[in-house]
């Protein structure tokens, strides 16, 4: 396995790599999980390093929340990354991308204020994932309080049911089949390869080719 499927895969699990100040790896998330991928990160930390210090080093491309990816069978795609991912590490966790660019969306201030029980659930999501730093949390607290959009972000990740929103999440679709998108077509309703897998299938987004999951008897 290579350094990039290590930190593509890794992350998928949950597992987030990043570099010290003094330049070693640093890995948050559920407990679990990082016993699982230690033993691999130890073996290839030289290549995790240098890909983490290639986007840390690389001014333009800073670590960002948000980024633009481009892939040469389907529609560009808007991803949302917590915390912030430097441009190796975005493309590396979507290997199928040929290009990925930061963006750094217009804050839209929220029309309510956080409820109670929406700050419980994120901060309940924050200790599942092993997320202790104080400061962290503080600051994605203040971000759900003053930015709409990260709000509805940390709420999607902590399975809070937003009311009003019309989006949807692939894996309440009923097209998708053992993690597989079944009407996915270039050009299609779901304009992506064929047997396209979703790397995000529980990030809330509106598309065209949502069907509503019905009981099986």
């Amino acid at each position: 396995m290579s350094a990039a499927a290590i930190l593509r895969d890794s992350a998928a699990a949950g597992v987030t790599l990043s570099l010290s100040a003094t330049g070693t790896i640093k890995a948050t998330g559920d407990q679990s999980a990082m016993d699982l991928w230690l033993p691999a990160i130890r073996a290839h930390k030289p290549g995790i390093v240098a890909l983490l210090a290639e986007g840390a080093n690389d001014k333009l491309y800073k670590a960002a929340r948000f980024w633009l990816l481009h892939f040469p069978d389907r529609e560009p795609l808007t991803v949302a990354l917590s915390p912030a991912a430097p441009h190796a590490e975005v493309l590396a966790i979507y290997p199928a991308a040929l290009a990925a660019e930061p963006i750094e969306p217009g804050r839209r201030q929220p029309d309510t204020l956080l409820a109670g029980d929406q700050e419980a659930a994120v901060l309940a999501w924050l200790a599942a994932i092993g997320e202790t730093d104080e400061a962290t949390i503080a600051d994605v607290l203040t971000r759900c309080r003053r930015d709409a959009d990260a709000r509805a972000y940390y709420l999607s990740r902590a399975g809070y049911a937003v009311r009003d929103d019309d989006r949807r999440c692939c894996r309440q679709c009923g097209n998708l089949r053992s993690g597989v998108c079944v009407v996915a077509r270039p050009g299609g309703q779901v304009s992506a390869i064929r047997g396209y897998r979703p790397a995000s299938p529980d990030m809330p987004q509106r598309c065209a080719g949502y069907l509503i999951r019905t009981a099986q008897c």
